[in-house]
């Protein structure tokens, strides 16, 4: 049986994308397993909205967590397949049959012979887990992507909702589906990558000092970006609609920008706030990461336009709200940069991407990428979850801090 972590050569249909088939072939693949989802509807949501820019939606009522997902992307085609391929990872990564899971405690693995075991609490678990070393939880098989040893993940960490009370909340960071599974994986790393500047961002915008010392934040001129990028925002000008690039690299060193449109004409309940949708993309090649912010911010507000992103994981009311707030509208930064300046990569196979997003992770002191297969074989979609210890599970639960966000309040 073919090892799915050994990872073939996987040319690229093209430098500038990070796939391996052609979306009309992925269409084809996820439609024909959609019923076994189910996907019952997959809307065009682009006439919702002046825009008219790409954004779709997939409806999976039976899902245990969320049942309506957004897909966006460059073209018609590319929103639909990203909103079809939301619905697989988040369906497929609900559970895993009992004969590949192991029931204990982290304490008897350590004695034991069984694959080597992480211990979650390496993963900045909330002030309310329920773990503790001798207490017996769930766990799943993974593999250690840099050394290529077999390793084993506490279920909370890989499946969700969670059940063992290692998390308390659904945390999909990291989850990821693909064509292939190396496709998957890459799609994985770039966004824990992304979370996690994304989360010291919010962090410092919180609670940080004027004194201490911020996380890498520059404003992108606009006159410098690539005609894909200007294309997008001379639409959205057209509709009396401004969007600002910001450049949030982290010292990890993979591209990643956070686009924040801005509309003062959006209907709100007092009818004089101005709203503000933000996006954010990662990827080893710049432009890559920048198109996926911008359609990302695109994507939040038709969302809000839809008004159905229905969950069953329900967060308290204004708690996102009042960061939001504080980071758009007091910490943007005041610095200008071209987009030339941002790092980049480019290469024409998906395994040269992996490899730069592992040297880069480690280069930033990162000693394990942990990766877990959840590919359901009623499905035959790959998913994959990736999780990184140390990097910042911040943005999506804040009671999840540790050092890579705390240490923007250390200064001299």
């Amino acid at each position: 049986m073919r090892d799915p972590w050994c990872f073939p050569p996987s040319p690229k249909l093209d430098p500038r994308v990070d796939r391996v088939t052609t979306l009309e072939d992925a269409e084809r693949c996820v439609r024909a397993i959609a019923a076994r989802i189910p996907i019952t509807r997959v809307s065009d949501l682009s006439p919702l909205d002046r825009l008219r820019l790409p954004v779709f939606a997939a409806v999976t009522p039976l899902a245990r967590d969320l049942t309506t997902h957004l897909g966006k992307g460059r073209d018609a085609t590319s929103a639909r397949v990203s909103a079809m391929m939301e619905a697989v990872e988040r369906v497929s990564a609900e559970s895993i049959p009992e004969s590949l899971t192991l029931r204990a405690s982290f304490s008897d693995l350590e004695g034991s012979r069984s694959p080597l075991a992480v211990d979650p609490a390496l993963f900045d678990l909330p002030d309310d887990t329920l773990y503790s070393a001798d207490r017996a939880i769930t766990w799943v098989a993974g593999r250690e992507l840099r050394s290529g040893i077999d390793i084993l993940l506490a279920a909370d960490l890989a499946l969700t909702p969670p059940a063992d009370g290692v998390l308390r909340e659904v945390d999909t960071n990291g989850l990821a589906s693909g064509s292939t599974v190396i496709e998957a994986v890459v799609h994985a790393l770039c966004e824990v990558i992304e979370r996690d500047a994304q989360a010291q961002v919010e962090f410092f915008a919180l609670f940080g000092a004027p004194e201490g010392p911020p996380p890498p934040l520059a404003q992108i001129d606009p006159a410098t970006l690539p005609a894909s990028a200007r294309g997008w925002l001379d639409a959205l000008a057209a509709h009396d609609l401004h969007m600002a690039i910001h450049d949030i690299t982290s010292d990890i060193g993979v591209a990643t920008f956070w686009a924040v449109l801005t509309d003062a004409r959006f209907p709100t309940a007092d009818g004089v706030a101005t709203l503000t949708f933000s996006g954010a993309g990662t990827a080893p090649r710049a432009e890559v990461a920048l198109l996926r912010a911008i359609t990302e911010a695109v994507q939040s507000r038709v969302g809000v336009i839809h008004g159905a992103r229905d969950a069953w994981n329900l967060l308290p009311a204004g708690r996102r709200a009042e960061s939001r707030t504080i980071r758009l509208r007091q910490l943007l930064p005041v610095q200008w940069k071209p987009f030339s300046a941002v790092p980049s990569f480019t290469s024409t196979d998906l395994r040269d991407d992996l490899g730069f997003l592992l040297a880069r992770l480690a280069g930033a002191g990162m000693e394990r990428v942990i990766a877990a297969d959840l590919t359901r074989p009623d499905i035959g979609i790959p998913v994959v979850r990736v999780r990184v210890p140390g990097l910042s599970p911040f943005l999506v639960n804040r009671r999840r801090v540790g050092d890579r966000c705390l240490r923007h309040l250390l200064w001299p």
